[in-house]
């Protein structure tokens, strides 16, 4: 098989859809899961401990951040007096960041189509979408396809640029984002793992985003 049979035939599996064996959800099951999993992402707000990790670069940091309702996430950075020593916004493809002292949040970034970078590569996760997962949530579009039951489910969710496979996992709610089309079988998934405490995002050993709540339990 020839360098473009091979890429025509990885293009043609990427659009299969993926096997699910897991039955049709009923419509009240289904509207549990996106109650108590989904959300628009809008109107929230937390405080966390976020550590970012590459291959040369450590940061932790204690963060507050809100998410607007027209998509914005507002993000203060604060020492241990409780001052703001750094803040940033990001909504759509634009970023602004600004800093009291040198700081290593210059590793983050947004792309042009709008999604979360570390160090010049793409999350594949929205900007408007991170204020979800750090509160143990996902956007409910991508539970739109949720099969299975509530105690056993999984969901396949597809746009233009990527493909992402949601599932519970024990207390948590884990997936993995790729490229659509035949990038998504060139290049590893970005993975990650969420609930209402703790979670994180990680590319192989290229990045991994980690976050603890500071919020009280149901805050």
């Amino acid at each position: 098989m020839n360098r473009w049979r091979l890429i025509s035939f990885l293009f043609f599996l990427s659009w299969i859809p993926g096997c699910i064996t897991l039955p049709q959800m009923g419509v009240e099951e289904h509207a549990a899961i996106l109650n108590r999993f989904g959300s628009d992402c809008l109107n929230m707000e937390g405080g966390h401990v976020v550590s970012f990790t590459n291959q040369t670069s450590f940061i932790s940091m204690d963060l507050d951040w809100i998410s607007r309702s027209d998509g914005g996430f507002v993000g203060n950075v604060i020492d241990p007096l409780g001052r703001t020593v750094a803040e940033f916004t990001m909504q759509g493809s634009n970023f602004s960041f600004s800093s009291k002292m040198n700081s290593p949040l210059s590793l983050l970034g947004v792309n042009s189509i709008g999604y979360l970078t570390f160090d010049r590569q793409s999350s594949y996760v929205k900007t408007r979408e991170l204020s979800c997962l750090l509160k143990g949530l996902v956007p409910e579009n991508w539970l739109a396809s949720a099969r299975g039951s509530s105690l056993n489910w999984e969901t396949r969710y597809r746009d233009r640029e990527r493909k992402i496979v949601v599932t519970n996992a024990s207390k948590d709610i884990c997936g993995e984002v790729s490229p659509s089309g035949i990038m998504g079988w060139l290049v590893k998934s970005i993975h990650f793992c969420t609930n209402p405490s703790r979670g994180q995002i990680s590319w192989g050993e290229q990045f991994r985003l980690e976050w603890r709540s500071l919020d009280e339990p149901g805050s």
